[in-house]
Parts: C-alpha cells; structure tokens; sequence
C-alpha cells in the first residue's frame, strides 16, 4: 500500500462497484459559510443534468473526511437550476 493513498475500508470496498449504479459524480462548484454551523455547497456536473430535484428533498453526499475515510453526508436541497 502506497503511504499517499488512504487505507481503503470495508465500506469502500462495499460501495465502489455500485458508484455508477446508486450514484451521481459531482464536483463541488463552490462552497460558502452562511453561518457558523451551515453551508452552502453548489455542486455541479454533466451526471446531474436531467435530474429532478425539490427543495427540501434530500440528497447523500460521500466524503473523505481528514484520515481518508470514506462517510456519508446528508443535505437538504435548497434550489436547483437544471
């Protein structure tokens, strides 16, 4: 195993294979701090065209938090522009 790439986890190992059937690939196209406690994450992508949202729905972000583990983050949709 190479010391710059995290350890992968039996959740990784789980989700990987399923990435392109349960999800979308999105980058975070900004991110501000509208209180000490909140975000604003704008995501964007070519996977997210034609997708169908409603403020207040939810949606499930993965993340790597700092030691490189995979988790799962959930957000509220707050507007969409498609």
């Amino acid at each position: 195993m190479s010391p710059d790439r995290p350890r992968q986890t039996a959740a990784d190992r789980l989700v990987g294979p399923l990435l392109g059937v349960l999800f979308v690939r999105a980058e975070a196209a900004g991110i501000d701090q509208i209180t000490p406690r909140m975000r604003l994450i704008r995501l964007a992508g070519p996977e997210l065209c034609g997708l169908t949202w409603t403020p207040g729905q939810q949606v499930r972000v993965r993340v790597r938090d700092p030691r490189g583990r995979s988790a799962l983050r959930t957000y509220s949709v707050w507007s969409y522009r498609g």
